[in-house]
């Protein structure tokens, strides 16, 4: 048994209430992590800037860990993650059973997350996912 299964909660047990709280922790997480990690990213590209003297560390730092672009995404991430594990573990209890059309739906609910972007990198995105579907699709066949 994988280690999602084990997590997920039966459809009989627990409550809606703490299946959107599991959403809201894990969207926290996702939000945090993705933000850290794009911030962090950011500083590293800007390090050499800092090295030949053209930023001063403190520009950098502010450059890097106050963007917006990084907040974006880590709402994205993380209202992603989140909004997906409250959904399915809904969907899960109101239908009553443990199905692959369960994470289809939440998956589209989901999938509402990437308004947290700005237009241009949602256009790029969903284009990618696009392609991604139709590979996937084709080699399953």
């Amino acid at each position: 048994m994988s280690l999602s299964k084990q997590r997920d909660p039966a459809p009989g047990s627990g409550s809606y209430a703490s299946d959107v709280l599991r959403g809201v922790i894990t969207g926290a997480k996702g939000a945090l992590t993705a933000y850290t990690a794009r911030s962090v990213l950011f500083f590293l590209l800007k390090i050499t800037s800092v090295l030949r003297g053209k930023v001063s560390l403190l520009a950098a730092l502010q450059k890097s860990f106050l963007n917006t672009e990084c907040v974006r995404f880590g709402a994205f991430v993380g209202g992603f993650a989140g909004i997906y594990r409250a959904a399915l573990g809904v969907v899960r209890r109101a239908r009553g059973e443990q199905a692959k059309s369960n994470a289809a739906i939440a998956g589209s609910v989901a999938g509402l997350a990437i308004l947290a972007l700005d237009p241009d990198t949602r256009v790029t995105l969903a284009q990618y996912m696009v392609v991604r579907c139709v590979l996937h699709l084709r080699t399953r066949q």
